[in-house]
């Protein structure tokens, strides 16, 4: 049995409430490895996007474009 993985969901919300955690609920809301961006004007949901994507470049966390949703 591997113990090394038991509380990895926990561990990542914990980095992605760090890395995220100053806009925390103002317009980005996380649930284990979802992000939900909220906003209704599609310019300010384009940039925030854009900071998010970002931010999560620079704390070297995989993104795989494919898999988000935007838009909807």
């Amino acid at each position: 049995m591997q113990f090394g993985l038991i509380n990895i969901l926990a561990m990542f919300q914990k980095r992605i409430n760090s890395i995220l955690g100053e806009y925390l609920d103002e317009f980005v809301i996380v649930y284990l490895n979802d992000i939900i961006i909220y906003l209704e004007n599609k310019e300010e949901y384009r940039e925030h996007v854009k900071w998010v994507l970002k931010r999560l470049q620079e704390e070297q966390m995989p993104v795989v474009i494919k898999k988000y949703k935007f838009f909807t």
